[in-house]
């Protein structure tokens, strides 16, 4: 096993595709590839902050990847950070495809 990569497993479906039927999310934690675990623990040379257009975060608020309380305390770091929130899990791509599009378009003609 390679201590250098994050790989899928057991609580995949959990963390991820919490709000999918089991058979839809069974199809995508198929489709999980491993991750560098360096991807998650290098220090980054410059934040949110130092950005000069405008940032959006997208809340998903029944996250089990990312906890509704982590996403609020980082995106609380980030001066005029702008929030949409949707209650989907960490895949609002696929639980719920029009409401995420429909964040989308309203970011991109923001």
């Amino acid at each position: 096993m390679d201590a250098s990569l994050v790989k899928p497993g057991p609580h995949s479906r959990t963390v991820f595709y919490n709000d999918l039927s089991d058979q839809e999310a069974d199809k995508w934690v198929k489709k999980l590839r491993p991750h560098a675990l360096l991807a998650f623990m290098t220090p980054i040379q410059y934040s949110a902050n130092d950005l000069q257009c405008p940032h959006w975060y997208l809340m998903c608020e029944k996250d089990e990847a990312v906890k509704s309380a982590s996403q609020e305390r980082m995106v609380g770091m980030v001066k005029s950070m702008r929030i949409e929130k949707l209650p989907t899990g960490h895949s609002p791509m696929l639980s719920n495809p029009d409401a995420f599009v429909k964040i989308l378009d309203k970011v991109a003609t923001s």
